[in-house]
């Protein structure tokens, strides 16, 4: 028999009031917290309330135990119903927006703040900086609900500059890395998420996605079937792994076919890739991949309508960017090709831009320069003997004294001639002119060679 029962035995009536015995198992419960008996200290924390439930400190007592066991919604559950009891209660006010912050219960966190500014007028400013806080965020998921990952991703960097981070803002922040395509850094975070949370679904999901759009299939797999584990509902995880798998064979002929430089059966592997049901980033990699194909077959109108779509799904990608410009050059679209490299430059203004901008403009410039190898009516491997029996021959056609009815412009033809003929007879201007100078431009390359040797003297 206890002591209490003991006690009642022989006095008829409870030792003990109500509230003794709570304040009783409270102070066992400061006890047990203090030995770091959480789970022990919890267990006192709820004796006391269930006999004195109208006491707030209890509450705020409890919630400290949850939180040091790390149950944030059991610690919110508990800061509520304290504030609840007492409106003025400020280390659960604190705490509260602190938890309700970090789970992204980001109206009930706003709340606990202007009840908090209300309490200490030293919190007024809270409100405020989680209302912007809470905009920013929201603005984020509407972005990232329109696809717009750039824009979204900015957004949610804003919120963690103004210092509040927490699980769902992480994760929809790997998900804007991964339909930008950038699975290496949808990776890096899906894992922060998994090592703070073994059972976090949703970064499973995510990580896997992540791991195929890296080429690591078998990685991809494990950690979608990981999810589906733990969730075998899981809509997006049964999705992706059936997407996946359906892949996986596609994926190795794509591979093989690539690597085997046949690009025409790659185009093909890969338009019936893109039939499947893939991720947005996916989706983008494939198309742009496609396009490349295109170029390497020459099916430059092709080329250029998948470079188009990747640009619309994802602006300004330079790799994308500088597929498209090749595709006009094989089309002789030089004006087209021209704008785009313009664009390339206010994109990324890096070295590799200069060159690709220098490019475009020189092939313009080549594609309008004469065709000297024309002009002598011989082939582009001519000898010297044919290149002088061409230009004899042209000379006699062409001589103004042939043709008297316009003299003027028969001297003009004998002058270009004559210009093909120095310059195919001349190795080194033949040289400048096949790698696609022009009159002018070879000048200006014998010029700075001289300008060169005298220094080298």
């Amino acid at each position: 028999m206890c002591i209490r029962d003991s006690i009642n035995a022989e006095y008829g009536s409870w030792f003990f009031t109500m509230s003794e015995e709570a304040a009783a198992a409270k102070q066992r419960g400061n006890e047990l917290y203090k030995a770091r008996d959480f789970h022990g200290a919890i267990q006192a924390y709820t004796e006391a309330i269930n006999l004195d439930p109208a006491n707030p400190t209890y509450y705020s007592n409890r919630s400290a135990a949850w939180q040091a066991c790390n149950n944030l919604q059991e610690t919110l559950r508990d800061c509520v119903k304290a504030v609840q009891l007492d409106p003025g209660f400020l280390k659960c006010l604190q705490r509260g927006l602190k938890v309700a912050s970090t789970l992204g219960h980001l109206d009930q966190a706003l709340e606990f703040a202007h009840n908090l500014a209300a309490a200490d007028p030293a919190e007024s400013g809270a409100p405020e900086l989680l209302s912007r806080q809470r905009e920013l965020y929201l603005e984020g998921c509407v972005d990232l609900e329109k696809k717009e990952y750039g824009r979204s991703l900015n957004k949610f960097a804003q919120v963690q500059d103004l210092g509040l981070s927490f699980r769902d803002l992480v994760l929809k922040q790997a998900e804007c890395f991964l339909g930008l395509g950038n699975g290496s850094q949808t990776q890096r975070l899906t894992l922060q998420l998994i090592r703070e949370n073994p059972d976090d679904v949703d970064a499973y999901t995510l990580r896997g996605m992540a791991l195929y759009l890296c080429d690591n299939v078998d990685q991809a797999v494990k950690h979608l079937q990981e999810a589906l584990r733990r969730d075998p509902e899981h809509k997006l995880a049964m999705r992706q792994l059936k997407t996946v798998r359906g892949l996986q064979r596609l994926h190795k002929e794509i591979k093989d076919f690539m690597f085997k430089r046949n690009f025409e059966e790659a185009a093909g592997k890969l338009s019936e890739a893109l039939d499947l049901d893939l991720l947005f980033g996916m989706r983008l990699q494939f198309i742009s991949d496609r396009a490349v194909c295109y170029l390497r077959t020459y099916q430059d109108e092709a080329c250029v309508a998948d470079c188009t779509e990747a640009l619309e799904m994802q602006p300004d990608t330079v790799s994308v960017l500088n597929t498209l410009i090749s595709a006009y050059l094989h089309m002789a679209s030089f004006d087209k090709a021209l704008e785009t490299a313009e664009h390339l430059m206010e994109v990324s203004s890096t070295e590799e831009s200069h060159k690709r901008l220098s490019e475009v403009k020189f092939e313009q410039k080549k594609a309008a320069r004469p065709d000297y190898y024309a002009w002598l009516e011989v082939n582009r491997i001519a000898s010297m003997k044919e290149i002088k029996e061409g230009y004899h021959k042209r000379a006699m056609e062409l001589h103004p004294d042939k043709h008297p009815e316009d003299k003027e412009a028969a001297e003009n033809k004998f002058k270009e001639m004559q210009v093909a003929y120095e310059v195919l007879s001349t190795p080194e201007m033949r040289e400048l002119y096949d790698k696609g100078h022009d009159y002018e431009s070879i000048q200006e390359q014998l010029q700075r060679r001289q300008h060169g040797h005298g220094h080298s003297h």
